[in-house]
């Protein structure tokens, strides 16, 4: 699942969906649940924008920086970062850090 924080914080936008979930009555997201939450906080675009190498931060607008096919290409560098066990980056922001033990949930083949 992939939402957008805005301008909350990714803890806060958590919250919100698990009271969403009460109030359906559905069952909370279990830790063992192949199921990941990512949310990057103002735009994914900014997490384009650290994932290709660039300096970004929280509370910036990169829509009108990101390209055609480079969500994409960022979403692959994640994946492999991901799969081969790298440490998220120095220029990575917060909320790209915390989506990473959220890729790490996915079972692998």
């Amino acid at each position: 699942m992939l939402i957008d924080a805005d301008q909350r914080t990714t803890a806060e936008i958590r919250q919100a969906l698990q009271e969403q979930l009460a109030l359906t009555h559905a069952e909370p997201i279990q830790p063992d649940e192949p199921v990941c939450l990512f949310i990057p906080k103002r735009n994914v675009e900014t997490w384009v924008v650290c994932l290709l190498d660039g300096q970004a931060n929280e509370t910036g607008d990169y829509k009108p920086v990101v390209k055609d096919g480079q969500p994409q290409e960022s979403g692959v560098r994640f994946g492999e970062a991901v799969r081969n066990g790298q440490a998220p980056q120095p220029n990575w922001v917060q909320s790209l850090k915390d989506a990473v033990p959220e890729a790490q949930r996915i079972p692998r083949p």
